[in-house]
């Protein structure tokens, strides 16, 4: 009973350290340069999006639609740029 108590805590100990180092080491040489932040990007597609919303508003006649649209817009700017990273990161490819 001893000799399986003291396994199970040597094994859960060294797993603990196991998961912290490769954790540590994983956020500490990522990639830092390539992440894109957030609201730089959108500044820079911000007034197409806003244009883009404005049209479809305009051509579905539903202009109350467009901060709507705007905001779908740019939730899928976003999502694209971290499936974008998410890609690039990937190590095995």
């Amino acid at each position: 009973m001893l000799t399986i108590l003291i396994a199970l805590m040597v094994g859960t100990l060294s797993g603990t350290a196991a998961g912290g180092l490769a954790g540590w080491l994983t956020v500490r040489f990522l990639p830092r340069g390539q992440m894109i932040d957030r609201e730089v990007a959108l500044g820079f597609v911000d007034g197409q999006i806003d244009d883009a919303a404005a049209q479809w508003a305009e051509a579905h006649h539903a202009p109350a639609a467009a901060p709507l649209v705007a905001d779908k817009l740019r939730l899928a700017y976003v999502l694209q740029q971290r499936r974008r990273r998410r890609h690039e990161r990937r190590w095995s490819r």
